[in-house]
């Protein structure tokens, strides 16, 4: 108890220029310390030339496919500038514009950004571009888009050939289905909810 009240009576006995003769609890000075001055703090700390880039990205594209071959450097390069064009056609849409700048909360785009002006050239531009798809022979020679009336006689005969996406497929086994009734079966009020 003596020592913690010590604590707060004692004080550190200093000269008349303010330097510190002795302290008993108190914690001592530093000296002040100077740092040598050295020209690489003002230059680039981690630059690499083009000649060295260029190796580098020869050297990862020779051991890009090798699935036991672990590249280690110890500079750190930026490995966006390796990237070969060549293989990645998609454009980094995300690095250029973030998911959080376009949805939820922090959002600045109020329209998506479209290079056409107005419905119809956004119509003009979808029929060239099925025009162009049917004409190229991509799906096989088979004509895209069927006739009218092979489309009506599909229809009335009721065995056309359709198309159905596998993902509908998902939730429908039975499983799903009977614990769907049951909840049908046990609730009072049952609500229609339409999703636009």
């Amino acid at each position: 108890r003596s020592w913690s009240l010590k604590m707060y009576t004692s004080r550190a006995t200093r000269d008349s220029k303010g330097r510190l003769v002795s302290q008993e609890l108190q914690s001592s000075e530093l000296p002040s310390t100077r740092i040598v001055p050295d020209r690489r703090w003002f230059g680039n700390t981690r630059t690499v030339g083009q000649a060295q880039l260029e190796r580098f990205r020869e050297e990862v594209g020779a051991k890009v496919d090798d699935p036991y071959t672990v590249l280690l450097k110890e500079r750190k390069l930026p490995l966006g500038l390796l990237a070969d064009k060549q293989k990645h056609k998609r454009v980094h849409l995300l690095d250029t514009e973030p998911f959080e700048g376009v949805f939820g909360k922090g959002a600045t785009r109020k329209r998506p950004k479209l290079a056409l002006g107005d419905y119809e050239a956004l119509a003009d531009a979808a029929g060239a571009d099925g025009e162009r798809f049917a004409g190229s022979g991509a799906h096989g020679g088979a004509s895209v888009v069927p006739s009218l009336d092979a489309a009506k006689a599909a229809a009335q005969d009721g065995h056309g050939k359709h198309f159905r996406a596998k993902m509908f497929d998902k939730g429908q086994s039975g499983r799903i289905w009977g614990e769907l009734y049951k909840v049908v079966d046990s609730s009072d009020v049952l609500i229609q909810v339409l999703d636009a």
